[in-house]
């Protein structure tokens, strides 16, 4: 650890930019399992990648000090299946780990491959049975594409010196309707003492300031589509 310490630079680390960041900081410390859920663009995974660093640095007080991220998410694929594609999981798993590559690059003047090699543990949803996560943060990403036996897998996978934070977006799984769950999973936890649920509104996006009024034409006319689309079935 001591030899990426030097690299960390605290001076490049975002500040908290919205209610849910800044909210999900303060709960980090107190919560073992942490929902962030919300639009996309709002920096959910950014925020999540963020709090789990700056934990395992140091900068992040926790009752405990985590040695290692481990990173998550299911395969739902528009191609290939993924056990499929040629390489390691984590060539497998390359294109989809860029996003948090970039969060990495903001912090810290090594490489984010580096700091990925020597603090990131990546995990297939298919290899988490049995498992137990101590002295870590684990990363549930796109966690709106889980159905309900995948978000109880993970959830269990938690041991006495851990933290899990859920990253998802209910308006953008990819599964079937009928086995979309992170909406309810969330409301079946959401009073319990050790979990904490941060939830990030349209006005909370970050991506672009103006992608909340065009999500919310969007999302209406995806409805009117549904609806008439079902009309000519039925």
């Amino acid at each position: 650890m001591g030899q990426h310490t030097q690299h960390w630079n605290r001076d490049l680390i975002p500040h908290p930019r919205n209610d849910g960041q800044k909210r999900s900081e303060e709960l980090f410390p107190d919560k073992d399992w942490l929902f962030l859920i919300g639009q996309a663009g709002t920096g959910k995974t950014h925020q999540a990648i963020k709090m789990a660093m700056s934990a395992i640095m140091g900068d992040i007080k926790l009752p405990f000090r985590p040695r290692r991220v481990v990173l998550t998410r299911p395969a739902v694929e528009a191609g290939p299946p993924l056990g499929f594609m040629p390489g390691s999981l984590e060539d497998k798993m390359g294109p989809w780990l860029k996003p948090v590559e970039d969060v990495l690059s903001k912090m810290t003047w090594t490489k984010p491959a580096e700091v990925m090699a020597d603090f990131f543990e990546i995990v297939a949803f298919s290899h988490m049975r049995g498992r137990t996560f101590d002295d870590c943060v684990v990363v549930i990403d796109e966690a709106q594409n889980c159905p309900w036996e995948l978000l109880e897998l993970a959830f269990t996978r938690l041991g006495e010196r851990g933290r899990m934070i859920f990253c998802g977006s209910v308006d953008q799984s990819d599964l079937p309707r009928r086995y979309q769950a992170l909406g309810p999973f969330v409301d079946s936890v959401r009073e319990v003492s050790s979990c904490g649920v941060i939830e990030f509104d349209p006005t909370q996006i970050l991506r672009n300031p103006r992608m909340a009024e065009a999500l919310a034409a969007i999302k209406n006319g995806k409805e009117k589509w549904i609806l008439e689309k079902n009309a000519k079935n039925g």
